[in-house]
């Protein structure tokens, strides 16, 4: 099964892509938190991250760029 990180900021939006891609067949990680989405990412073997650009404490560049290093 394929695993997808969706991250967030917005926890509505988030619920929706949760929903969306489980419904669609994936194991879904979600997060609110840049943080945590770092820790998911060197803990779990994820095929696909879905981020939002613009978050508060970490945006989804920076993320972007912490997946390259990966």
């Amino acid at each position: 099964m394929k695993q997808i990180l969706s991250v967030d900021d917005e926890a509505p939006i988030l619920r929706c892509f949760e929903r969306a891609l489980t419904i669609g067949g994936y194991r879904v990680f979600a997060t609110t938190e840049p943080s945590e989405a770092l820790n998911i990412i060197r803990t779990k073997d994820i095929d696909l991250v879905t981020r939002d650009v613009r978050m508060p404490k970490m945006s989804g560049f920076e993320i972007y760029d912490e997946l390259k290093k990966r």
